[in-house]
C-alpha cells in the first residue's frame, strides 16, 4: 500500500492496520450488498445481469459507527494508485488525491464536546454538476447512477473539476485528466463491493439498490450533505452533526 500527501500507513495504529488485514485475508468474506437477503459470501458474489442493470447504487453511512480509522482511505488509496482500471479509471497519483476522505466534525462545548467523523466520497448526484460542464460527453451518469469521466474525452477539461461542489473532483496535472472515486464500479461490475465498503471494520458504510435501502434510510432519518447545492446527492448519512 501507498502513502498520500495526507495520509500513510505509517500514521495509522497497530490496530488499525490489523483490522484492514484481518478482513482482507478472509478466505469467504461476506459481500455486504443491501438486497433485501443475509449477507452473501464472495464464492456466490455473482449477481445476474438482470440484477445489475435494474440497480441504482445508493450509499449509506453511518457516522455514529465510523472510528475515524481511515480504513476506507487506505483500501481506495490501495485500490487506485498505481492500478489502472480501463475503462474505468486510470492510475490515482500517490500524492494530491483522496477520492474517499474522512473529514472530522466536532459539536457542542466543553466539556461536553462530540466528535464525528464523515466519510466522503463521490457524492452521486443525480443531478452531476460535473455532466453538465463537460463537453463531448466527458463525463457521464450510467443508469445505475455512478457517474464516470470518459478517459480520452475528459482531457484537458478542467472545468468539470471545478463545477464539483463537494471538492471530490481532482486534476490530475501530468495525463491533463479529471479524476474521481467512481465507486470502485470495476468491481461492482463483478459483483464485488467497492474496497471503501470492504475494507470498513465497523460496517458503517453500506452499499445497496435505492429502493431497498429507502425505508432504512426513512427509519434513521439519514441526511445528504449540503441539500441546498440541488444535486440531489445518493450518499445518505446517519447522525450528521
Amino acid at each position: 500500500m501507498r502513502g498520500t500527501s495526507q495520509l500513510s500507513l505509517e500514521n495509522l495504529t497497530l490496530s488499525t492496520r490489523a483490522a484492514m488485514s484481518m478482513r482482507y485475508a478472509r478466505g469467504r468474506e461476506t459481500h455486504r450488498f443491501a438486497t433485501g437477503n443475509a449477507t452473501i459470501p464472495l464464492w456466490r458474489r455473482w449477481r445476474s445481469r438482470r440484477d445489475r442493470d435494474m440497480t441504482r447504487y445508493t450509499l449509506l453511512i453511518d457516522t455514529t459507527r465510523c472510528m475515524g480509522c481511515n480504513c476506507c482511505t487506505v483500501a481506495c488509496t490501495d485500490q487506485f494508485v498505481e492500478n489502472d482500471w480501463p475503462p474505468y479509471s486510470v492510475a490515482q497519483p500517490d500524492t494530491g488525491q483522496l477520492w474517499m476522505s474522512v473529514v472530522e466534525k466536532e459539536s457542542g462545548k466543553f466539556p461536553a464536546v462530540k466528535v464525528r467523523y464523515i466519510a466522503q466520497p463521490c457524492m452521486l448526484c443525480d443531478k452531476p454538476p460535473c455532466v453538465t460542464a463537460a463537453k463531448n460527453g466527458a463525463a457521464y451518469k450510467r443508469p445505475d447512477g455512478i457517474v464516470l469521466f470518459d478517459l480520452e474525452k475528459s482531457k484537458g477539461q478542467k472545468q468539470i473539476v471545478d463545477a464539483c461542489p463537494y471538492g471530490k473532483a481532482f486534476w490530475n496535472e501530468q495525463l491533463q485528466i479529471p479524476q474521481k472515486c467512481n465507486l470502485c464500479a470495476h468491481r461492482l461490475d463483478q459483483g464485488l463491493q467497492p474496497a471503501c465498503v470492504n475494507a470498513c471494520p465497523t460496517q458503517a458504510i453500506t452499499i445497496g439498490d435505492a429502493t431497498t435501502l429507502a425505508s432504512t434510510i426513512a427509519d434513521k432519518k439519514a441526511k445528504v450533505l449540503s441539500p441546498e447545492l440541488g444535486t440531489d446527492p445518493k450518499v445518505y448519512y446517519v447522525g450528521l452533526p
